[in-house]
């Protein structure tokens, strides 16, 4: 049961990556669609959007990366500490 679930959450992360890049070159096909060079245009359009969405993403990323080390690095020394103690009081 555990693997099954795994790989649905996996699929899950797959679906989700594909559905955000599908809805960002939906968005720019229509807004493009009355240009007259619509082939260079469309190409300029999607490579600027998808490089500010990756610069967007890396920034996201860089802001709560220190929250999120913060958080496992307590979590795991806890753990940690937790199972320190319980050896030496079964010992």
């Amino acid at each position: 049961m555990r693997k099954l679930k795994r790989l649905i959450n996996k699929g899950k992360a797959k679906k989700l990556a594909l559905c955000t890049a599908v809805s960002t070159v939906a968005m720019a096909v229509p807004a493009l669609a009355a240009d007259g060079d619509t082939t260079a245009t469309l190409t300029e359009a999607l490579s600027t959007g998808l490089n500010t969405a990756v610069t967007d993403f890396v920034s996201m990323v860089i802001a709560i990366l220190p929250i999120g080390l913060t958080v496992f690095t307590a979590t795991f020394a806890v753990k940690k500490g937790m199972k320190f103690f319980k050896n030496i009081s079964n010992n």
